[in-house]
């Protein structure tokens, strides 16, 4: 009998857990994810990667089809490395194997190397060919199947909690139909929301709608490229369209800021030769942000985002005081900025 799927957000806690324990025990020999959320299968692998990493791991890949000679691949997982014999091993789309080639994999899943963490993947299975599904009788299985309603509701808040954020129950309908239950789509736009509410903790429906949509075909991200750039109109034009539709000035001014400030930190962490993925850590975004974040970072030299960062200081200060039109204040560090000056 098969063993008992389980759910893709069980999994996915728990290699979290592994992650973070750097224990190598609590790892299965062999999983199998299989269905049509190209995300989860993504994040899965990403989170074993990390395990990976963390354990000075190797990686390899493979990809199956009807001509792949299954016996060298099985050989190749039992031969373990003379340095470091812990390995994950990447296969996909075992679906496309054949009755011999399935039979000889079934035998190395019977008794699997101790060395060798084996990730087999597929995007759709015919649960009608009993030799296919006979492979889910070994290992921890899941199907990564598109959400349900109530499911996807799940993913969003814990999107949210994994950033330290609650979401309101308007927000997660909105993201759910906006995005027609794309996983990797709705992880972005929270995302981006925590980026911009800053030290608030509640994300509202109004700030998912802000972030995702823009207000007035203008969202305060579409600022800090056109910053970069020193184009003066467009900034300008962003900056009205921001103010006439309600949104703070301080707000603006702080978002701004903090992109600054994450812009003095990657260029000193750039100059230590730092990787994509210790540069995202540090500065504190998701990876797949950070060739548009380097692309922006060439437009400025160190001592500019140095000056910008004091004048968007002084700009909260004057802004706090209320001595004038906090729109003008905006308006005027805004200038100073495009002028890279304090």
């Amino acid at each position: 009998m098969a063993k008992k799927e389980v759910k893709a957000l069980d999994l996915l806690k728990e290699l979290k857990t592994i992650y973070t324990n750097g224990t190598r025990d609590k790892l299965a020999p062999v999983y199998i994810i299989y269905g049509e959320e190209f995300y989860i299968r993504e994040r899965a692998l990403y989170r074993l990667k990390q395990i990976m990493k963390k354990l000075n791991g190797s990686i390899e890949r493979a990809t199956f089809d009807s001509k792949t000679d299954i016996a060298d691949f099985i050989n190749n997982l039992n031969e373990a490395s003379m340095f470091n014999p812990l390995k994950l091993v990447i296969a996909s789309e075992f679906s496309d194997l054949k009755g011999e080639q399935i039979e000889k994999l079934i035998e190395y899943l019977k008794n699997p190397s101790p060395d060798v963490i084996l990730l087999l993947l597929s995007y759709k299975i015919d649960k009608r060919k009993k030799n296919i599904t006979d492979i889910f009788n070994y290992g921890i299985v899941c199907n990564g199947r598109h959400p349900s309603k109530d499911e996807l509701q799940t993913w969003i808040r814990g999107f949210a909690t994994e950033r330290g954020k609650t979401i309101d129950a308007q927000s997660v309908d909105f993201l759910g139909i906006k995005y027609e239950g794309e996983l990797s789509r709705i992880e972005k736009e929270v995302e981006k929301t925590a980026l911009y509410l800053g030290e608030k903790t509640t994300i509202t429906r109004r700030d998912i709608e802000f972030t995702a949509t823009g207000v007035s075909s203008c969202s305060i991200f579409d600022i800090s490229p056109v910053l970069a750039t020193k184009d003066r109109k467009q900034v300008l034009q962003r900056i009205q369209k921001l103010l006439n539709t309600g949104e703070n000035p301080v707000s603006i001014n702080s978002t701004i800021m903090n992109r600054i400030k994450r812009l003095l930190l990657a260029h000193d962490i750039l100059l230590s030769k730092a990787g994509d993925s210790e540069l995202a850590k540090a500065i504190g975004i998701p990876p797949f942000f950070i060739p548009d974040f380097k692309r922006e970072l060439r437009n400025y030299k160190r001592e500019d985002l140095v000056k910008m960062y004091k004048r968007c200081m002084n700009t909260d200060s004057e802004l706090k005081s209320a001595r004038r039109d906090k729109d003008d204040v905006l308006v005027s560090g805004i200038l100073d900025l495009l002028a890279r000056r304090v």
